[in-house]
């Protein structure tokens, strides 16, 4: 293969296009717990629409001021509720 077919294939290759880099930085931050920065092994939703691990959204309400039974969202900064989903599995 002469290094003229290489570029050529490394260039359309989806992961050099900006886009596709975007989307998949995109997704890898959705699926990383904004707390633990880790993939969460037992994922759930707040209200805020994000996905934490559960001990460290559990931690974060106990040990975070409520304000009417509402605290501050970790990534958003909107106030939320205390109540937890499960996040669907992959």
């Amino acid at each position: 293969m002469s290094s003229n077919e290489r570029s050529n294939d490394e260039a359309s290759s989806p992961e050099q296009e900006p886009g596709a880099k975007r989307q998949k930085q995109s997704v890898e931050s959705d699926l990383i717990c904004p707390i633990t920065h880790e993939l969460p092994l037992d994922p759930v939703h707040a209200k805020d629409g994000s996905m934490y691990e559960r001990h460290a959204i559990e931690k974060y309400f106990v040990t975070t001021t409520k304000s009417e039974g509402k605290v501050k969202s970790p990534t958003k900064g909107v106030m939320i509720g205390t109540s937890i989903f499960a996040a669907p599995h992959i």
